[in-house]
This record gives C-alpha cells, structure tokens and sequence, in this order.
C-alpha cells in the first residue's frame, strides 16, 4: 500500500507548517472564506468610523451636514446588509476546505496504521490509537476554525484599528502599539502551564479509552470468573484520574481566562483615561467623533486580545491532538515490502538458524521469549508445540507468520531467508 500524501508531509516538530501543509489542497477553498469572512466581519470595523463622524457632525453643524449623514448612513446600511450573502458564502468555502482535510488525515491515519508492523500494535494502545483518528482529528477540525473564526478576526481587528487609529488621530498610535505587545507578553507567560496540563489531560483519556475497550472485550471472561467488581474498580480508578487532570486543566484554564480578562480591562480603562487627560489638557487635539472612535477600537482590540486568551485552550489541544497524530504518520516502524521477493507457490519447508526473540517492551534483564532455537520442519511434516505459559509458543508461531522478525538469526521459508519475502 502506497503512503499517503499527509505522511510526507507531517512534521510534529513544526506544528504550524503542518498545519499549513494539510490545508494546501484546499487552499483555494480557505483563501476564498478568508476573503469572505473580511466582507462578513466589515462591519465591526467600519460602524466605529461612521459613528465618530455622525457624532462630529452633530457638535459641529456645519452646512452640508446633513448630506454626510446620509452618505454615513447608507455606507453602514449596505456594510450590514452584505453580512448576510458574505456569512453564507464563508461558511459554504470553510465547511468545504475543513473536512476535506478532515477526510484526508483520518484517511492518512488509517493507511499509516495498516502499514505499521505488527510489532508496533502489539505495543501500542487500542484505545490511544481510536483516539487519535477520533477525538484528535476533532481537535484539530476545532484548532482550524478557531484559527479563522477567532485569530484571523482578532488579527484584521488590530490591524484596522491600527491603521484607522494612524489616519485619524496618529498621536495616539504609539499609546496603542504598546499595549498589544503588553497584552501578548501576559498571555504568553501563562500558555505553557496550560499546555503542560492539557497533555496530561490527553494522555489520562488514551488511558481511559484503552481501559474501557479492554473492559468491553473481556466482558465474557470477566463474567465466567466472577471478577465485575475488580473490572469495575479498576475502570473507576482511571475515571477519578480524568477527572483529577480535567479538573486542573479546567482550573488553570478558568484562571488563566480570569486574570487576562482583568489585565486586559485594566488597559481599556488606563488607554481611555489617558485619551481623556491628554484632551482635557490640549496636548492632544481630539473632537467628541475621535474620542468615540478611539473608544470604540480600544474596546476592538481589547475584546480581539481577549478572544486570542479564551481560544488558546482550544488552540493548544489543537495542537496536542496534531502531535498525537504525528506519533502515527511520523512513526518509522513500517512493515517494509517494497523491491523484496513476491511469494511463489510455498512447499512448506522451514529451517529455523539460532534464532533468538526478545519483546520490545521487555527491559534489558528480562530473559528473551526465544533464545538459539534451530530446527528444521520439512515440507508437509506436521510437529506439536508443547511448554507451559510464557515458554515461547506463540511467540514462534508469530515469527512463522511474519509478525515478528528474529532479533538474531534468521528464518528459511522453502530455502529463501523470509527477511527477504514481500511478506
């Protein structure tokens, strides 16, 4: 089975140009719903501007005044008014880019898993596994459209407030370049403790879903030795830990959200107080409309900043769930058949040479499953494996199979080492 593109092209390390990576087919898709989702959010940035200057043409009365009332009016009208076919069409062109890359990853995330060599699944979780096409391809569906629906919006709302604010009171702009990076630095001081909490977070779920899968499976034998309420036990253990880690993910999280709502408050009004103290003193030249105005996009950038706050835990389980899945399409241990011998008619014939087997997951004291084992089963000869638990049996069976391959020596299949067998 041919690699899927996705694998190529997924670097764990470099979240952000994966991220980017996985959308370039639909990059026409998304370029027009940014485009369309300027159009849509308009309004937010341009009803500011006509607000100011109907109030300055209130205190100012100048003739012709009532002409740029109307002219203002019917700039705000039709800027509302296009909201409705813009917001149609951005939700039409996002839906389609986003789950086409949806398709495609857990598409990628499947051919991967049926590359991967059996050893790999044998030492991975079945219910980390399910999470990863499910719950982390969900979360980076989410990471997309908080990308689009909250950071592309904050990001234009402080670009326009900038440039409107250097247009039409440029004095003030300095006040407003130092508070976003002011903003910035608060809410980078405290996203590394909330990502180190959400992936203890993740991790305790892959757990929980492993167990609980495991429970399922085994309800029969569970039943026939009576041990429901080990099993039960056992399943709550791990929920009381979820919910340990979801409760302090939710506590930093709450917090986080809390002390950037009151920092980023205590700007607006200090921003405000000195518009005013500056206007009332004359150092600044200011009408009611600029006052109104810079009220208006200090409120604007305030409410973009705090948006980028209360989407950074959705943007670092975003992220979280795009490493999780790199651990699959990164992952190295594929059962490589590509340029080997294709399989003729088999005799039967196997010749075991010294081979020896040790598990992955066993630690370098642990003795091997299979240690110097030679022997030879002739074509059409059948033998009987016999030995207690743990002795090697099924062990042998699978390096038969090709499940396994011998840490040391080699295995013949009708005369060919199976290390060189398209398997």
């Amino acid at each position: 089975m041919e690699p899927d593109p996705v694998d190529m092209r997924f670097d764990d390390r470099r979240p952000w140009w994966t991220l980017y990576q996985l959308y370039r087919p639909e990059r026409r898709w998304m370029l027009l719903a940014l485009v369309s989702y300027v159009l849509k959010a308009s309004p937010v940035w341009i009803l500011p501007v006509i607000t100011a200057n109907i109030i300055d043409l209130i205190a100012r009365q100048r003739a012709g005044g009532l002409r740029s009332l109307w002219l203002n009016a019917a700039v705000g009208a039709v800027a509302i008014a296009q909201n409705i076919p813009s917001a149609a069409a951005y939700v039409h062109c996002l839906s389609r880019g986003i789950r086409n890359m949806e398709v495609r990853l857990r598409s990628a995330l499947v051919r991967r898993l049926q590359m991967l060599s059996i050893s790999y699944h044998s030492r991975a979780s079945t219910g980390a596994l399910q999470t990863k096409v499910t719950r982390d391809v969900e979360s980076v569906e989410m990471l997309s459209r908080q990308i689009v629906d909250v950071g592309f919006f904050a990001a234009v709302t402080i670009l326009v407030a900038l440039g409107v604010t250097a247009w039409r009171v440029p004095a003030f702009l300095p006040v407003f370049l130092f508070f976003v990076p002011l903003i910035w630095l608060v809410r980078h001081c405290l996203a590394g403790r909330l990502q180190q909490h959400n992936e203890n977070l993740r991790r305790e779920i892959e757990g929980m879903n492993s167990l609980v899968l495991g429970m399922i499976s085994m309800i029969p034998i569970t039943r026939a030795h009576a041990a429901e309420a080990e099993e039960v036990a056992r399943l709550e253990n791990r929920f009381a830990s979820v919910r340990s880690a979801a409760r302090a993910f939710d506590f930093v999280a709450g917090t986080f959200g809390a002390t950037g709502w009151a920092v980023l408050m205590l700007f607006n009004l200090a921003g405000l107080s000195a518009a005013a103290l500056l206007s009332y003193r004359g150092l600044l030249p200011l009408t009611p409309g600029d006052l109104v105005l810079l009220a208006g996009y200090f409120n604007a950038i305030m409410a973009a900043v705090m948006q980028l706050n209360a989407m950074l835990p959705l943007i670092t389980r975003g992220f979280d769930g795009l490493r999780s899945i790199g651990e699959v399409l990164a992952c190295p241990d594929i059962e490589e058949n590509r340029g080997k011998r294709c399989v003729q008619p088999v005799r039967g014939e196997f010749v075991f040479e010294a081979v020896s087997f040790r598990y992955a997951s066993d630690d370098g004291d642990a003795p091997p499953a299979l240690q110097h084992l030679t022997f030879r089963v002739a074509a059409g000869e059948t033998i009987g494996l016999i030995g207690p638990s743990g002795s090697g049996k099924s062990t042998l069976a699978g390096l038969i199979t090709g499940f396994h391959r011998p840490t040391s020596g080699r295995i013949l299949l009708d005369g060919v080492d199976m290390s060189l067998i398209d398997l």
